[in-house]
């Protein structure tokens, strides 16, 4: 789950980066049927890549989540 929303776009490289190292050693490192699903929330919260465990498609899909909206909120 990544914070997409207006607030946190100037630190959005920075959680994209985290995740893409914290999903490099998950996938590469623990069990090979794990699966990831990525979502990204701002107003809204949007499916960006459904479970896999393809470590390039992941990265693309989180180097693809740009800032934007308000933040979600119940």
């Amino acid at each position: 789950m990544i914070d997409a929303s207006g607030s946190t776009a100037k630190d959005l490289k920075y959680e994209t980066d985290s995740a893409t190292k914290f999903l490099h050693a998950l996938l590469s490192e623990g069990n090979p049927e794990d699966a990831v699903a990525l979502f990204s929330f701002d107003a809204d919260v949007n499916e960006v890549r459904h479970f896999t465990h393809n470590y390039p498609s992941l990265d693309a899909a989180l180097k693809a989540v740009r800032g934007s909206g308000g933040t979600f909120a119940l």
